[in-house]
């Protein structure tokens, strides 16, 4: 798995709460290193179901990653 993660060159937005006990930050952090246009996001005071605990902070990331300048140059150059 640890290949096809690196593989991948599309812009990635991986978001996790400081609180996950299930798929810790530190996992997290090590997927976001793997993978090379990858952005990171830690939301603080979310656990796992962190769309649940934070829906606004998590539909702000997504949209500002949509938005962005890496996202929108990727998607036109496919």
């Amino acid at each position: 798995l640890s290949s096809a993660v690196s593989a991948l060159r599309l812009p990635t937005l991986i978001l996790t709460g400081d609180d996950d006990v299930i798929i810790s930050p530190r996992k997290s952090k090590m997927l976001h290193w793997q993978i090379e246009n990858s952005r990171l996001v830690t939301v603080p005071g979310a656990g796992h179901y962190l769309h649940v605990e934070q829906p606004a902070k998590v539909a702000a990331e997504i949209l500002h990653f949509v938005k962005s300048d890496r996202f929108v140059s990727a998607s036109t150059n496919s």
